[in-house]
């Protein structure tokens, strides 16, 4: 099989599947990281005891992360999760995109472009200086 299009690792845990999909896109395609969230029915969907990500709280909702590793390759993650642990998920995408923002920023003011308008609209929007 071409890893190009992808493969699926499957891991078991409390008989739920978490899915780990690398999967670099085609040429030319962009694709932003992602988490979403949803609530389950726990009579009616076969959702484990215990957050597949700490393994220590009951979930609370389903969750899907799409995030990108190295050579462009798309890393999504789908399973079950404890509110604390959906909070991390959404910090950790915070904190991704605050970086990508300041790299951005970095390289606009390498190429002498103006960048007070970009600038304020990250201290608004992530109320901190650049992160490090």
């Amino acid at each position: 099989m071409d890893t190009r299009f992808a493969f699926i690792l499957i891991a078991r845990r409390k008989a739920q599947s978490i899915y780990t999909i690398p999967q670099p896109l085609p040429r030319g395609w962009a694709m932003n990281d992602s988490v979403f969230f949803g609530t389950f029915d726990p009579l009616c969907v076969d959702a484990p005891d215990v957050c597949n990500l700490c393994i220590a709280q009951p979930p609370v909702y389903e969750y899907e992360s799409c995030l990108e590793a190295e050579k462009g390759e798309r890393h999504i993650t789908k399973g079950f999760c404890c509110a604390s642990c959906a909070r991390a998920l959404l910090n950790n995408l915070e904190s991704r995109e605050a970086g990508e923002w300041a790299e951005e920023e970095a390289e606009l003011e390498a190429e002498h472009v103006d960048v007070t308008e970009y600038q304020k609209r990250r201290l608004a929007t992530f109320g901190s200086p650049k992160p490090k």
